[in-house]
């Protein structure tokens, strides 16, 4: 499930399934977690200063690498939820749109 988003880098055609969106996101979510703990416990930041090493730029590189996917992912989601992939849009709205989406994606697949 998880090596199928990657898979899909720029489909944005087609649909998601529930488990297929929610393995990618939270195995995501895992690893940035696992980074910034590996970031914060190795020193990195000290005394307010900021002293990059390899597992910061590993940790900027993953989060660059997953942005396309994760968006595919979340608008194949929405689209297999609703049958249309813009209501992804109304997520840039504050506080309200993220709500909204996450609702989107915990929608069981609409039936045609």
């Amino acid at each position: 499930m998880y090596f199928q988003a990657w898979r899909k880098y720029f489909d944005f055609l087609g649909v998601a399934t529930r488990s297929e969106y929610w393995t990618f996101t939270l195995i995501n979510l895992a690893i940035h977690l696992l980074l910034a703990i590996v970031t914060f416990s190795t020193g990195t930041v000290e005394n307010d200063t900021f002293q990059p090493n390899i597992v910061v730029f590993a940790w900027i590189a993953f989060a660059v690498l997953t942005i396309i996917p994760a968006l595919t992912v979340a608008i194949r989601r929405v689209r297999d939820a609703t049958g249309t992939g813009l209501w992804i849009l109304i997520g840039l709205l504050p506080f309200f749109g993220g709500i909204v989406v996450l609702v989107m994606t915990l929608m069981p697949t609409k039936k045609s």
